[in-house]
């Protein structure tokens, strides 16, 4: 009984939340507010992280998706932006499985 309930206790208060925002209407303003900060949030958090800890191979990689943020940002209007996508989404799978192959610097 232990052992399950362990693997549920990250999950629920998740799950929890999620199912609040999306059936409590004075939530969602908030949550809106929430999601344009989150994406820096976590790569700051994710970049200090491996920094702290010497996990080059982690901080390639969330560099690597910032890139990406940053490139879609503003949305697909020009043929240009059209472009950065096209590149983005081929070059973006090989360069992780690129940055995976990489030693790890740390301890």
């Amino acid at each position: 009984m232990k052992r399950i309930f362990s693997k549920f206790v990250p999950e629920v208060p998740i799950l929890i939340g999620a199912l609040l925002l999306l059936t409590l209407p004075s939530l969602r303003g908030t949550a809106t507010g929430l999601a344009t900060v989150f994406p820096f949030t976590v790569v700051a958090a994710a970049l200090l992280l491996g920094w702290r800890f010497n996990r080059s191979r982690l901080v390639f990689a969330i560099a690597l998706l910032a890139l990406t943020e940053y490139v879609l940002w503003n949305g697909l209007d020009t043929s240009r932006d059209r472009v950065y996508f096209y590149a983005l989404t081929f070059l973006l799978p090989i360069n992780l499985a690129l940055v995976a192959l990489l030693p790890e610097r740390g301890p």
